[in-house]
């Protein structure tokens, strides 16, 4: 679930979507759903990117809504059985 904003430019259009926005709306929708457990996947390591705001809206509202923050740390480069395995590996599945 993420907004999307529409830029228009002199020679391009692009469409970007609001990560912290996002992240912040899903959270509050599983939390209503009674998810308990909520994890993130993806890059624990901020790198200056538009997406590093995931992990703070995530951080942010475990810290608002009391719940414990579960990272599981992947690298979404890797190959679709080495995301799956790392992803079972840190879900302790």
């Amino acid at each position: 679930m993420f907004l999307l904003t529409v830029n228009y430019q002199k020679t391009y259009l692009f469409v970007s979507c609001d990560n912290y926005q996002g992240i912040k709306l899903a959270v509050h929708d599983l939390i209503q759903s009674g998810c308990h457990k909520i994890f993130f996947l993806g890059n624990k390591q901020l790198k200056g990117n538009p997406t590093d705001q995931r992990l703070k809206a995530y951080l942010n509202e475990a810290e608002n809504l009391d719940f414990t923050p579960h990272i599981c740390s992947v690298a979404f480069s890797d190959s679709t059985l080495e995301l799956l395995r790392n992803i079972c590996y840190n879900l302790k599945l």
